[in-house]
């Protein structure tokens, strides 16, 4: 049996696609290992599955797994990559879809100019888990000797440092021993450029499970960001954020690009 495929690339993040409607393939984890080898398969961060949906309120079921082959929450990126692959491959004509995930169903809006956009509500509800010790005190003796106002988020093992009024060079300098220190975690720093927010960031060979990057940066902004819309530069890709204070939701803009198709012998 040969499995179809789609090649996509959003927010810095390349995904493999697979369309389980017109074929069925049962998708063990040894496979997904192989297929996830950037030198001998296809190379990808995740692969997302979309099939028949499960939910009947839903348009389709959209399911990620890590490159271990276990499942994992779908990022905003994997569903707007799915959006993106649905109307391609012309399994929809609709702009707007609802993809059941993991975490639940998600509204999807593929629009005419071909930005895919989401909203989801409860952004400040996100909770922070304390930070280790040293990394703690490391940040605060960094913010004292250099006089920059840092303002920093840990979730899991996902460290989010907010540093508005420190050159980028400087403070990827400053940051590089607090990389070296986080074994197995994401560091992301945050600082503003022009009228546009910038997003650079350090990640570990293993990607820590936890919450979708996307939705981190978008509740650090909202702390720190006095507008109510602005475009962040992030792994050489753009995501758009607008907040609506009063349901205290936030609407995320990103493209996805299709970089190819192939086939897979089964």
């Amino acid at each position: 049996m040969l499995l179809r495929f789609g090649k996509l690339y959003c927010l810095g993040d390349d995904l493999m696609l697979v369309d389980n409607l017109a074929q069925q393939a049962q998708l063990e984890p040894s496979l997904i290992q192989q297929w996830s080898r950037r030198t001998q398969g296809v190379g990808f961060r995740r692969l997302v599955v979309v099939d028949i949906p499960r939910d009947p309120a839903a348009d389709f079921d959209c399911r990620s797994f890590d490159r271990n082959g276990s499942e994992v929450d779908s990022c905003f990126a994997d569903l707007c990559c799915a959006a993106r692959f649905l109307h391609d491959k012309r399994l929809t004509n609709q702009p707007g879809l609802r993809l059941q995930t993991a975490g639940g169903c998600v509204d999807i809006h593929m629009r005419d100019d071909g930005w895919v956009s989401a909203s989801y509500g409860n952004i400040g509800l996100l909770g922070t888990d304390v930070l280790p010790e040293e990394l703690e005190r490391y940040l605060q003796q960094l913010a004292q000797r250099h006089a920059l106002i840092l303002d920093w988020q840990a979730h899991g093992r996902q460290l989010l440092v907010w540093a508005d009024q420190a050159p980028p060079q400087r403070l990827h300098r400053l940051l590089q021993p607090v990389a070296r220190k986080l074994r197995g975690w994401q560091l992301l720093w945050l600082y503003t450029h022009e009228e546009h927010i910038r997003v650079q960031g350090w990640q570990a060979d293993a990607e820590p499970a936890g919450h979708d990057p996307v939705w981190l940066i978008a509740s650090m902004v909202q702390q720190n960001w006095p507008q109510q819309a602005v475009q962040v530069e992030w792994q050489q890709d753009c995501l758009l954020l607008e907040f609506s204070p009063q349901q205290d939701s936030v609407q995320l803009c990103a493209r996805a690009w299709p970089a190819y198709e192939g086939q897979i012998r089964l």
